[in-house]
């Protein structure tokens, strides 16, 4: 199955420039650095990992997010907010 036969599949949901946004590479992208930021927090909240850990991975998803937004030319991308 080729990338654009299987794009078919989810383009009925991008009706709104919401949901175009939300599934975009941008949008997509952030989900993951925003979802291993709250994992960080949980699991230092659980006492597996440690808070200096949590914010070492903090700013490295930091610098993730502000490094494709430099790529793509914009900085309104940021990890952990």
């Amino acid at each position: 199955m080729n990338a654009r036969r299987s794009q078919r599949l989810f383009n009925p949901l991008f009706t709104t420039e919401r949901m175009c946004e939300i599934f975009s590479d941008r949008g997509r992208v952030q989900s993951m650095l925003d979802f291993e930021a709250a994992l960080a927090r949980a699991e230092a909240h659980a006492g597996m990992l440690d808070t200096g850990l949590v914010l070492q991975l903090r700013s490295a998803l930091s610098a993730i997010a502000r490094a494709l937004a430099v790529r793509r030319g914009g900085s309104d991308v940021a990890a952990g907010h």
